[in-house]
């Protein structure tokens, strides 16, 4: 069972994708209505290669507060893993993952738009997944390959993060922990538009840590969702499903 939690605006584009969630079984039922703000959106633009970039204007995330995080305990509680991205207040986040510390098994925080005071809240996750980007601002080293990764991973594990996962899009991932190292080449797919590949990625690890597998196999079931995603155009249109990472596993190990 998947829960959602976040809010949205008394506005279409708010209420439709909570419709859609519902729809795949997600539970909606944290979602706040917030109306005094719109829904939080995202303009992409994706180039002729499949890459993109993006402007967002989080709107009604913004205004998630310690009251919604209260009432969202209920799901919380019984949840074997929290994913975070950081598109809502800091403050907010970091207590969400701090709730869980006793209960959870996996906390997956990935760390979206890096700002000035985010390096202070990664010491309270188990799991941060930086992209190339991101782990340069995070660390202040620029991440062209697998030895780069490898830096900027343990100077992340320096900083307390517990796993540091760095993504490099079509070049794979590099993951660390005190004690592990795995580089996980990338997938050989026909990509269309790299939009939500990130966050596919960041659904499939979480989901194979909240079910205890190795780092190394957790990584490669990420890998396949993010592959995946890659291949459709679109953002929560291009979501693989759970048999769709399993097939391209299985094919791939054939």
């Amino acid at each position: 069972m998947c829960g959602w939690w976040a809010e949205s605006a008394m506005m279409t584009s708010g209420g439709r994708c909570s419709a859609d969630c519902s729809q795949e079984g997600i539970d909606v039922r944290d979602v706040a209505v917030d109306g005094s703000n719109v829904t939080g959106v995202a303009m992409i633009m994706v180039d002729a290669a499949g890459q993109n970039c993006i402007a967002a204007v989080y709107g009604a995330n913004m205004a998630c507060d310690d009251e919604q995080l209260d009432a969202a305990k209920r799901a919380m509680e019984s949840a074997d893993a929290l994913m975070l991205q950081l598109r809502r207040r800091r403050t907010v986040s970091i207590a969400a993952a701090s709730t869980c510390s006793q209960s959870w098994g996996a906390r997956s925080v990935g760390p979206g738009t890096v700002r000035s005071d985010a390096k202070t809240g990664y010491a309270v996750a188990d799991v941060i997944t930086p992209n190339e980007t991101e782990a340069a601002e995070l660390t202040g080293i620029r991440v062209v390959d697998v030895d780069s990764a490898r830096a900027a991973a343990d100077a992340l594990l320096a900083m307390g993060v517990g796993t540091a996962v760095v993504k490099m899009g079509q070049h794979g991932v590099f993951a660390a922990t005190a004690s592990e190292r795995y580089y996980v080449p990338p997938f050989g797919v026909d990509a269309v538009d790299s939009v939500a590949a990130g966050d596919a990625f960041g659904a499939g690890l979480t989901v194979a840590l909240s079910e205890a597998r190795g780092l190394e196999d957790a990584l490669r079931f990420a890998s396949a969702a993010g592959a995946l995603a890659v291949t459709k155009p679109g953002a929560q249109d291009a979501m693989p499903f759970r048999q769709e990472a399993d097939a391209l596993l299985h094919a791939t190990n054939a």
